[in-house]
């Protein structure tokens, strides 16, 4: 699903991260990319409206950057939340902002 959506392949992104999600219905970061991958077809509010909805993750980090993409927030909230941080939450609590901010704007 990554390597589609870096391809800007992402009908087939979205399609491989709804899969790997009915497979793993917990799977957070499977549920995000599928987010982003379809904000770049119907934007940002299509996106949401089609969003895959996961079980509880037990990062506190990804449960935050989840609520994020579900239903929009503030991404600096989201980095500074983690600032200080392991190293792990840290690295991404920032990925998963800096993901929101390129969500927001459609590549193609």
């Amino acid at each position: 699903g990554l390597s589609l959506y870096y391809l800007d392949r992402f009908e087939d992104a979205a399609e491989q991260f709804r899969l790997d999600v009915a497979a793993n219905p917990n799977d957070t970061e499977e549920s995000i990319w599928c987010f982003l991958s379809e904000a770049q077809l119907y934007g940002v509010d299509g996106a949401r409206n089609r969003f895959l909805e996961v079980g509880l993750d037990r990062r506190p980090v990804m449960r935050e950057a989840y609520a994020l993409f579900k239903d929009g927030g503030d991404p600096e909230k989201l980095a500074s939340n983690f600032s200080s941080s392991s190293g792990g939450e840290l690295f991404y609590a920032s990925l998963y902002a800096g993901l929101y901010y390129e969500s927001q704007v459609q590549i193609n």
